[in-house]
């Protein structure tokens, strides 16, 4: 659980924040938020500053200055923070709807330097917050209450009416209009709890905007934790192997599973055999809840919307290479008529993606990740740790609730994620 002791408002340093320019503190607090994975998401979450600027005609022009698309807060350098014109943006939200694509050739005709970075999908967010400085994050403390059954109730007695709950859509243009005036029409929010998805704060400054966000998980955190009632796996059933053990079937399972999920495209594997990862392989509700569906949206873009659970023995190889093959079999029939149920006119352009899983998940010996490099197969790692935190927390509250079938597919074949 996050307990507010890493990432907490007593680690922005203000001397330090002070000294820096409006873009540089930017740059200084994403990185701060992006420090600790149990506030942001590789590649995930969003921030923003507006600021006074010059434009290429020396004319004073106010600037809304917000991540780049692809970037990564934790690394993210002032070039990954494309400038938009905001009198070109805040008119928007005048509009009743507006469809991705014209969405994001409107951002790109507002930016203040044609060779910038894509702006984030989610920047009229930014834009419709009049706060000079808003943050977007995917907690998992957040997540976990959003996603538990009964969460909501929980949340309005941690946060009264300091928080403002934004049940689930898709991001774009209608949330960002809907936050927005949810905030105008709630003077006395300081939070917005966006479910299944994530958080969003703001400040006059971004000392205010980073601490609301700190208060958010800390309160959110505590919440969980004087909730939780229950052992959130299930009984402890499996017995993690011995190492030795563990290494000679993976030696004997790797070639035939790296085979299975390379059929159409060529994978590279990473095992993960970590504590976090066999305590929640041991417990007999584990299968069950991995396969309820992804977290939070900016998972299941790396991770798929379930990973695959091999079922075997927990003893010999033969049973363990047989429960991999019948396993892709399996997942790769149940992909397809995944993908089958759902495809629509926007979708139909984009190829189905490879139908073997990028997790796989071994009782008694880890968990296996999948991607086209190394690099892609330790995110796809790195998320579903924050996967399992949030199942924890979610499970020890009552049950974890996910997006539906059709939702995860809007996300995962979304053109603007394609």
């Amino acid at each position: 659980m996050h307990d507010g002791r890493k990432n907490e408002p007593g680690r922005w340093d203000a001397a330090l924040a002070g000294a820096l320019d409006g873009l540089d503190q930017l740059v200084y607090r994403s990185n701060l938020l992006g420090s600790d994975r149990s506030v942001a998401n590789w590649g995930g979450g969003n921030t923003s500053a507006k600021l006074d600027e010059v434009d290429h005609a020396g004319r004073p022009t106010r600037v809304l200055r917000v991540k780049g698309s692809g970037s990564d807060l934790a690394t993210i350098e002032r070039k990954g923070f494309p400038g938009l014109r905001l009198d070109d943006l805040v008119p928007l939200e005048q509009r009743d709807r507006m469809p991705d694509t014209e969405m994001v050739d409107y951002l790109l005709r507002s930016g203040v330097d044609p060779s910038q970075a894509r702006p984030s999908i989610e920047t009229l967010l930014h834009a419709f917050i009049p706060a000079p400085h808003v943050d977007h994050t995917h907690p998992d403390a957040i997540i976990a209450l959003t996603a538990a059954s009964g969460g909501r109730r929980i949340a309005e007695e941690a946060f009264g009416d300091e928080a403002i709950w934004v049940d689930y859509i898709r991001p774009g243009f209608a949330l960002s209009k809907l936050v927005a005036a949810a905030v105008r029409e709630n003077p006395s929010a300081r939070f917005v709890l966006l479910a299944k998805h994530g958080l969003v704060t703001w400040g006059q400054t971004g000392a205010e905007s980073y601490a609301a966000t700190m208060e958010a998980i800390v309160r959110a955190s505590r919440a969980i934790e004087c909730a939780t009632s229950r052992n959130p796996f299930g009984s402890r059933v499996r017995v993690p192997l011995e190492p030795e053990l563990r290494r000679s079937l993976l030696l004997a399972a790797l070639p035939l599973l790296r085979g299975g999920v390379s059929r159409e495209r060529s994978q590279i594997l990473q095992v993960d055999s970590g504590p976090e990862v066999l305590e929640f392989l041991a417990g007999d509700d584990a299968r069950r809840l991995s396969q309820i569906g992804a977290a939070c949206p900016d998972h299941l873009v790396n991770t798929k919307v379930r990973p695959l659970w091999v079922d075997w023995d927990g003893a010999t190889e033969a049973s363990l290479e047989t429960g991999i093959r019948e396993g892709i079999i399996g997942y790769e029939t149940w992909y397809r008529s995944y993908h089958e149920g759902h495809v629509d006119a926007e979708t139909a352009p984009f190829p189905i993606d490879p139908l073997g899983p990028r997790v796989t998940l071994i009782p008694g010996i880890g968990m296996i990740t999948a991607g086209r490099d190394a690099t892609r197969a330790d995110i796809s790692a790195q998320l579903y740790h924050r996967a399992i935190e949030v199942l924890r927390l979610s499970a020890g509250i009552s049950d974890f609730t996910s997006l539906a079938d059709a939702e995860a597919f809007a996300v995962e074949y979304w053109p603007l994620e394609r």
